[in-house]
Order: C-alpha cells, then sequence, then structure tokens
C-alpha cells in the first residue's frame, strides 16, 4: 500500500503524539503487547485534542476513555494541511507498535487509562539530515 510506504519513508518524528478513544478492546492489553493498529493511523501533537475525541465518543457511563501516547521517536507523517484543527500538527501512523506502559488514571474527569506505545521497526537515520554539503 503507497500510504504504508509512505509513513514508512516519512522524517522520524521526535515530539510525543496522542489519539484519544473508547475502544474497550485496549482494556485487555498487557505490557509487552504488540499495539493492534489499522494500516492508517491519525494521531495528534496535542494532547488536549486527543481528549477531545475521548469526550466526542463517550455515549455511555461505562464507556472508558483511553489515551494512546507514542514514546518517540517513531514515523509518521505530517497531514497538518488536512487537519480540522489549527492548534496541533496532525500525523498519520502505521502498525509496528507494542505496549510500554499502562496506567489507570483519571482522563477527561473520568477514569481511564492511559497507555504508552512505542515504535518496534527500526529507524534509519534521514539520509537528508546526514547528507554532508560540499
Amino acid at each position: 500500500d503507497e500510504l504504508e510506504i509512505l509513513i514508512d519513508n516519512s522524517p522520524t518524528v521526535h515530539i510525543p503524539l496522542f489519539r484519544g478513544t473508547v475502544d474497550k478492546s485496549l482494556l485487555d492489553l498487557k505490557e509487552g503487547d504488540e499495539f493492534p493498529m489499522n494500516k492508517v493511523n491519525s494521531f495528534s501533537s496535542s494532547e488536549d485534542t486527543a481528549g477531545s475525541f475521548i469526550l466526542n465518543k463517550i455515549r455511555s457511563l461505562e464507556d472508558k476513555p483511553i489515551m494512546i501516547a507514542i514514546n518517540t521517536p517513531c514515523k509518521a507523517l505530517n497531514i497538518q494541511p488536512l487537519s480540522y484543527y489549527s492548534n496541533e500538527d496532525e500525523y498519520f501512523v502505521g502498525k509496528g507498535y507494542k505496549v510500554e506502559k499502562i496506567e489507570d488514571r483519571e482522563i477527561e474527569r473520568r477514569q481511564g487509562r492511559y497507555i504508552t506505545i512505542s515504535f518496534t521497526k527500526e529507524i534509519k537515520d534521514d539520509w537528508w539530515r546526514k547528507r554532508k554539503k560540499n
């Protein structure tokens, strides 16, 4: 898939990225597990923006807010020009993550789960940043 190739070959991102959800299947994850990702996932540079997505998805008292945080560095494609929000950078992120840490904590004023994940693929140096100038 071309988008997956674009993500894998995008510049290395060194800032935290966040995604808010209420996906109950994530509550069964344990530290060290492979993190289930779609081929392409949207993440935000703003934890507040990711939190607003959680608020939009809560439909009942049983919905538990979940914040996913990527422990950098990782490969991600900046799609800011397509983002609805001007106060954040938005990125497409692909597969290849594992669960580093799981914490139960308050998220958006509700008891929730904070899941930190890390990139498992090898990150090769960005060749254009290492190029010597003649």
